[in-house]
């Protein structure tokens, strides 16, 4: 085990946050189309606070490993009723080669089964991240879908593969 840690995130996290969003390696195959400025890391981070208000429990976390900060692991809602949440977890080089992303993909997977027990959980790899396919994989999400050509990088064009992991049965938990 890694001695993982988590924190819900706050403002106080910027830093560690901005570090992640200005890292070409981090950013490769996310969203995030190039590295971040800090007033764009901000923007960034007062969106994912900003989803977070109104949650009965957290749903993004900093991760620190042995106590540094190492990255984020976050499930932020899809809509509207908490049915619905995104799945994602970015990390720094640092860290990466250590399963620190499974374990806290892991975590967080059974933190939303026991927050949010009726709750779906979605998330998207490009096809060529195999780390984040193998975790997916691992951890029992299903594919569900394949947008062809749907991340662009520097000229490159790959398929983005969809993943859910259903919600558990009705009446397995409380929400």
């Amino acid at each position: 085990m890694n001695e993982l840690c988590y924190e819900p995130l706050s403002a106080a996290h910027f830093e560690v946050m901005a570090r992640l969003w200005s890292d070409p390696e981090v950013i490769r195959y996310t969203a995030v189309e190039r590295p971040c400025t800090p007033a764009q890391s901000r923007l960034r981070m007062e969106a994912l606070l900003e989803g977070q208000r109104g949650l009965p429990v957290p749903t993004i976390y900093l991760v620190r490993c042995k106590g540094e900060p190492c990255g984020v692991a976050g499930a932020p809602p899809l809509g509207k009723g908490w049915r619905r949440f995104g799945f994602f977890y970015q990390f720094l080089p640092g860290f990466w080669g250590r399963g620190i992303g499974g374990e806290a993909a892991a975590w967080l997977a059974a933190r939303m089964r026991e927050s949010y027990p009726r709750a779906e959980l979605a998330a998207d790899a490009v096809e060529r991240n195999a780390a984040s396919l193998r975790i997916l994989e691992r951890m029992g999400f299903l594919p569900c879908g394949v947008r062809q050509g749907g991340f662009e990088r520097n000229g490159l064009r790959l398929d983005i593969l969809s993943f859910r992991l259903p919600a558990l049965e009705e009446g397995s938990g409380v929400q």
